[in-house]
């Protein structure tokens, strides 16, 4: 069996054919190679974590408070939880409880980035790192976390609007609430998805180009090595 390209061989290669440099709008700007890629992705994952870092103790501080602020309401003395009350609370507690987790976990998966570790291996990960709605492409714990809230979200809105549609408007129809939802919560997270695609488009599209056109030249030098 004749041996792998080991990890000197395909630097080396790398550093002779470099990955395309493709900004948003596909045009073609200052070719990369393999170690000015990592060390862009090692400032980017240094930002981010910079960022996770100052958002982790704001998302404790703010599950703490609604956290209390759900508890108070059965605190009181012969206490009568007003139902839309009730869900708002318990459903911001949740979100931010989600939040505080997610970060977190987001914190620790970043702790273990191994830049040393076999390149084809390494850019294939940061290629997921990298990528839209990255860990939300599989059946993954995100995925449920994401799931839930927003089926949370939906009956605590649910509730809300009925609230509000009988004390104001004297509408009992749950349908009439169940279209109020609806039509609220489809626009809110379609400007989500928009915005958070934007974003993406805007400021990590072009490094998750390069990393794919860089891993898929290194695999194909691989491939032509073992041939």
């Amino acid at each position: 069996m004749e041996r792998a390209m080991d990890l000197d061989e395909l630097k080396e290669k790398s550093r002779k054919i470099s990955a395309p440099n493709v900004d948003t709008k596909g045009e073609r700007k200052d070719d990369m190679g393999i170690d000015n890629l990592i060390r862009v992705l090692k400032e980017e994952d240094q930002k981010e974590r910079k960022a996770l870092k100052r958002g982790f103790p704001l998302s404790i501080i703010a599950a703490v408070i609604f956290s209390v602020a759900f508890a108070v309401l059965f605190l009181a003395p012969d206490a009568t939880p007003n139902r839309s009350g009730l869900f708002l609370r318990g459903t911001l507690m949740i979100l931010y409880i989600f939040v505080a987790v997610g970060i977190g976990r987001k914190l620790k998966g970043m702790s273990r980035i191994d830049y040393g570790e076999p390149v084809i291996s390494f850019l294939a990960k940061a290629e997921k790192r990298y990528e839209f709605n990255a860990g939300f492409n599989s059946m993954d714990s995100y995925l449920i976390i994401a799931v839930v809230f927003t089926v949370l979200l939906a009956c605590g809105t649910f509730v809300l609007f009925q609230d509000v549609l009988r004390r104001y408007l004297d509408v009992l129809d749950p349908l009439i609430g169940i279209a109020a939802t609806v039509g609220f919560l489809l626009p809110v997270y379609a400007f989500g998805i928009w915005a958070t695609r934007k974003n993406w488009k805007k400021d990590r599209e072009s490094i998750w180009l390069q990393i794919k056109q860089m891993r898929e030249y290194l695999e194909r030098e691989e491939r032509n090595g073992n041939s």
